[in-house]
């Protein structure tokens, strides 16, 4: 399945396996891929997605609304980006966090990936 630089394959599988590489050119997620595989048969959807915050551009933020998404979005709920860094004002400590983890921003994805599932 495509949509324009995005894509996704789906192949068959006995249970639930996510295997997730998102590729921004953003530099808060660096110049590697960030890449996770969850096998939701060894590992628990609450300990390693659910927590997940997930995380969006500022420039798309009037576009989503318009079209009826992210209604409830805010920089509480969400990790908002624009062109350089991350927007949210809770200090350096969530900025260091999420810089640090190569699976932030992976996780994240996965959770909306799954809940669309």
């Amino acid at each position: 399945m495509r949509d324009g630089d995005k894509w996704a394959r789906f192949e068959p599988f006995d249970g639930f396996k996510l295997d997730f590489t998102i590729d921004f050119p953003h530099p808060v997620f660096g110049s590697e891929n960030r890449h996770v595989v969850i096998d939701f048969a060894e590992h628990s959807y609450a300990k390693e997605v659910a927590r997940a915050r997930t995380f969006g551009f500022m420039q798309d933020v009037e576009a989503m609304r318009a079209a009826g998404l992210a209604l409830g979005g805010s920089l509480q709920n969400a990790i908002v980006l624009d062109e350089t860094r991350v927007l949210n004002s809770e200090g350096p400590a969530l900025r260091q966090r999420i810089r640090r983890s190569t699976r932030c921003w992976t996780r994240s994805a996965t959770c909306t990936c799954s809940a669309t599932r």
